[in-house]
């Protein structure tokens, strides 16, 4: 392979889409300044030190589109959320919090009869039977 024609395909051969890699590969064994040239290209293009090197900006731009598009959806995180183990710390938290707020309206469903209430009946009814008796006897 000529020198000419493999300062060409230097690039195509370090992406690996060159068509005659294995002529290439022969090659840089052979040359020396091929091979040095493939070697200050491999090194300006992983080290970030060439002049096609993005700005600050082009790379936020990117990072926020590919994080627009792989993002996952609301409905997609909420199962997720939903799917994942619940460790017993949590299961006791919201039990107590359930027991709690249980009480409270058991509570406030309960409160007792007010003297109101009683002077409006006249007499003291026990409301736990099913028929009305006084509880005079009391």
């Amino acid at each position: 392979m000529d020198c000419t024609l493999m300062r060409s395909e230097l690039l195509a051969y370090y992406f690996g889409t060159s068509e005659r890699a294995a002529d290439a590969g022969a090659h840089l064994l052979t040359c020396k300044d091929c091979l040095g040239a493939y070697l200050r290209l491999k090194h300006e293009i992983e080290r970030g030190a060439g002049p096609e090197r993005p700005s600050v900006a082009m790379r936020e731009r990117l990072r926020a589109e590919v994080a627009d598009t792989f993002r996952p959806s609301l409905s997609r995180r909420l199962r997720a959320w939903l799917e994942r183990p619940v460790p017993r710390y949590q299961s006791v938290a919201l039990a107590a919090a359930a027991a709690f707020v249980l009480a409270v309206v058991v509570v406030k469903r309960g409160d007792p009869p007010t003297t109101a209430s009683f002077a409006a009946t006249g007499a003291l009814t026990d409301s736990a039977r099913a028929s009305p008796e006084s509880l005079d006897f009391y």
